[in-house]
């Protein structure tokens, strides 16, 4: 049900004229926080065992559990998904998985400076892994830390 709810909804957005001019993020929200792609990122999202599967421009995929989605949307405004007050933030690399402390929005950003990822931070770690981001170099910051990290 819930898949049909989700699928009905991202065709009536698509069917609209104006949603590639004024949306320019999609916007996965969870209990435990958003992540936000670009637009231009997204290539096709498909459904399959209980999964949304976002297919994205570089060629990899993002994968969320539908079980797990309180609610998927295109937004115009990225910070508009959920604004957290920054705090004392820690970022650091454990093996290929990004582990941030504190709260706030997390923003990875790819070697061009676009947002590659975005998610908030409610707690005292998080962690986000990095296998579906490509090869290169990127920029995490929480707050006012900064973390470069080789993918």
């Amino acid at each position: 049900m819930k898949r049909l709810l989700l699928t009905l909804a991202l065709a009536a957005t698509a069917a609209t004229a104006t949603w590639a001019e004024d949306y320019t993020y999609l916007a996965l929200n969870t209990a435990s926080g958003s992540t936000v792609i670009a637009r231009t990122q997204v290539r096709k999202l498909t459904f399959a065992d209980g999964n949304v599967i976002i297919h994205q421009a570089d060629g990899t995929t993002a994968t969320q559990a539908l079980s797990a989605l309180t609610s998927i949307s295109f937004t115009s405004n990225p910070n508009a998904v959920r604004a957290i007050a920054q705090t004392a933030a820690t970022l650091r690399m454990e093996g290929r998985r990004l582990v941030a402390a504190g709260e706030g929005m997390l923003l990875i950003y790819d070697a061009q400076g676009r947002t590659v990822r975005q998610a908030s931070v409610d707690g005292s770690r998080a962690e986000f892994g990095t296998d579906d981001l490509s090869r290169g170099l990127y920029i995490a910051r929480l707050g006012n830390t900064t973390l470069k990290f080789v993918r």
